[in-house]
């Protein structure tokens, strides 16, 4: 519907978690991309309308036409409400291959993103974690905006990667993960778990986080049956 996460950067530039409606951190974090993090050219200002349920040709209809005005119109008075464009240049770090082709099918592909696999060079990346050591030259310009999905994963992952070449490990990993964390005009951590620990390892790397939790949990509606029980008599036997 037309119920968006309102997402808020404030006196610091880090936030962690910004699932405020019960959307899901997926569908918040590709929002937040849209609105402050995509150019807000014509294909922009379709997709505005394909949100409010405007059909999104009315835009490229005859200015005199009044279904052309209202179209205008809407548009406008969304980006009105909006805060400023910060930006394009946006990374997504993620601990699983398959899970950053799921946000891919999901939302990004759309927004422009493409895979490390794919096209190393962009701007609008989805990178898994281990292979950031490979992405150096990118690197090296500061993001608008860095997103790291499942952080807890994430760290952890860190902390298990083995060293196969001169330039990879878990150390020379980590490395990178600060230069790009800590470089970052905007950081957002994605988590359901993320406690002390992540709090304390950010920290270490300079990003110190507002914390966000969900205005809702977004699994309330998953009802679950249960197919097997065991007593606890019987597996002690």
């Amino acid at each position: 519907g037309n119920v968006r996460p309102t997402v808020m950067f404030g006196g610091n530039k880090h936030i962690v978690d910004t699932s405020m409606c019960g959307t899901g951190k997926t569908f918040a974090a590709a929002t937040l991309v849209f609105e402050q993090h995509t150019i807000r050219d014509t294909k922009w200002k379709e997709g505005v309308l394909v949100i409010l349920g405007i059909n999104p040709t009315d835009l490229r209809g005859d200015p005199r036409e009044r279904r052309y005005k209202k179209a205008v119109t809407a548009v406008a008075a969304y980006e009105e409400a909006l805060p400023p464009f910060a930006g394009d240049r946006v990374i997504i770090l993620v601990h699983r291959i398959m899970l950053g082709v799921a946000m891919m099918d999901a939302y990004f592909e759309l927004l422009g993103f493409e895979s490390y696999q794919k096209n190393p060079h962009a701007k609008r990346l989805i990178i898994c974690i281990n292979s950031l050591h490979l992405n150096t030259g990118v690197n090296a310009v500061p993001w608008d905006l860095v997103i790291v999905d499942e952080v807890t994963e994430v760290l952890k992952s860190l902390s298990t990667l083995e060293r196969k070449g001169r330039d990879d490990g878990c150390w020379n990993t980590w490395k990178y993960f600060r230069q790009v964390m800590s470089s970052a005009k905007r950081t957002i951590c994605m988590s359901a778990v993320a406690d002390a620990m992540v709090d304390n390892a950010l920290k270490d790397i300079g990003v110190d986080c507002h914390w966000q939790m969900n205005g809702a949990p977004p699994v309330n509606p998953i009802k679950y049956h249960i197919m097997y029980f065991q007593e606890l008599s019987d597996s002690t036997n």
